[in-house]
């Protein structure tokens, strides 16, 4: 019975994981970011987009983590301040083929763009600059979500199409369970 209730909560939290990611690629497709010679000016107009990717990203890396590791993970842990909104711890717990399926997307996806830059080169970079590392307090969405009310410091670049992609591969891991028997 337990089991069965597993796989009907994942069944129904990965339709959702679905849907707010297609709707969030529709959002980004319906609302273009419209160039300017002020690149920091481009970068206010995705700032939104970036934190609900970020959030997207975190949510389905969480979705998996709880999947994979059922026994170790809980809903209360993952929201606890070891994990918090830390894209790369969470990312460093996946097991080792789930990793390597996102690295994939990543690779593939980089291979049709060339603005990704060389110190991004791999997914795990990537997450690392969304991630934006550093001081624990300053790190993962809550900089994202306050750099523009702080004025402080300038928007760092990223890519939408780039952010949606990892949370499109690790959906993917979610639906196809990579690294073990699929779920449904």
């Amino acid at each position: 019975m337990g089991s069965f209730l597993l796989m009907a909560v994942t069944f129904s939290r990965r339709f959702y994981m679905d849907a707010a990611r297609r709707a969030t690629r529709d959002l980004i497709i319906n609302n273009p970011i419209k160039g300017d010679l002020s690149g920091e000016y481009e970068a206010v107009q995705g700032w939104p987009l970036v934190t609900a990717l970020y959030n997207g990203i975190e949510q389905a890396l969480k979705m998996l983590l709880l999947i994979r590791f059922s026994d170790r993970f809980t809903l209360e842990r993952l929201a606890s301040r070891e994990y918090g909104h830390n894209l790369e711890k969470l990312y460093s717990e996946l097991t080792d083929d789930d990793r390597e399926h996102i690295e994939l997307h990543y690779r593939e996806h980089r291979s049709l763009h060339d603005y990704i830059s060389d110190d991004m080169a791999t997914a795990t970079r990537f997450i690392a600059h969304i991630n934006r590392s550093g001081d624990q307090q300053t790190a993962g969405l809550v900089s994202w979500r306050y750099i523009l009310i702080e004025g402080s410091e300038q928007v760092p670049p990223t890519s939408l199409w780039t952010m949606h992609e990892i949370w499109d591969a690790i959906c993917c891991c979610i639906r196809e369970g990579v690294g073990q028997e699929r779920l449904f």
